[in-house]
């Protein structure tokens, strides 16, 4: 019985040491295995992979194992331009980052460009010649941005229907909505919408002055390029080449 305690004993100490060892062996692994190349993914373009890059490089402060991904991911979502990012280990020494860019779907009045999200970000250099004929928003603050392309993809879609474009829309602080459309002409026609006193108001004036659009176009024997529509089931348009016809740029209830 002695015999087999001890021997007992020694096994259970020679599997001490074994355990002490791996502990020490992972422990130092975990510190000196070094993060030897970074992945981007889901990126072709040299400039916005030039900068997550340079954002995960600023956070890179452990090694293979110790390294916080989550701090790489913050980082990496930080930049402007980035809808969001995933970050993973790839034994033995790299980090993947794949990354999901903001689609742009408007131009912001100082330059920026904003989301589908409603989000106004900085873009790319490379985007700029890209995103020129995006239509443009007009507002107080970016507060406005949301809810300016929910409105922005309703005037789209009627504008659709008669062959028209939007090139932009703009609130004031008062909640006063203005659309500027291409027509199929290429002219353009500014329409005042007024408030939007319910869900559907300011599409349903637009509705209307696009269904008479043509029929005002030859009653005055022209088109107008600016339309007030802000009166309920009726609307009012300047008379085409009018001496009042203004050069200014600003867009109504601003």
């Amino acid at each position: 019985m002695k015999i087999n305690r001890r021997l007992l004993a020694i096994g259970l100490g020679s599997l001490a040491v074994l355990v002490g060892v791996l502990f020490l062996i992972v422990s130092i692994s975990r510190m000196t295995l070094e993060i030897r190349e970074l992945v981007v993914t889901g990126e072709s373009d040299a400039r916005a992979v030039a900068d997550v890059r340079r954002a995960v490089q600023a956070e890179l402060t452990g090694g293979f194992f110790s390294q916080d991904l989550d701090v790489i991911k913050q980082a990496v979502e930080r930049l402007t331009w980035v809808k969001s990012a995933t970050v993973a280990r790839v034994w033995p020494d790299s980090i993947s980052v794949t990354v999901t860019r903001l689609d742009p779907v408007a131009r912001w009045e100082d330059g920026r460009l904003v989301s589908r999200e409603g989000i106004v970000f900085m873009p790319l250099v490379e985007e700029a010649g890209k995103t020129a004929m995006l239509p443009l928003i007009l507002a107080d603050t970016v507060e406005y941005a949301p809810e300016a392309i929910r409105f922005l993809k309703r005037f789209e879609d009627i504008a659709a229907k008669a062959r028209a474009r939007v090139q932009s829309v703009a609130v004031s602080y008062r909640g006063s909505w203005t659309v500027t459309l291409v027509m199929p002409r290429g002219t353009a026609l500014r329409i005042e919408l007024g408030r939007a006193v319910s869900s559907d108001t300011v599409f349903e004036r637009l509705q209307l002055v696009l269904d008479y659009y043509k029929q005002v176009c030859e009653t005055l024997r022209g088109c107008p390029s600016f339309i007030d529509a802000r009166y309920e089931h009726a609307f009012a348009a300047r008379w085409p080449n009018s001496q009042f016809e203004s050069n200014e740029n600003s867009l109504g209830g601003r």
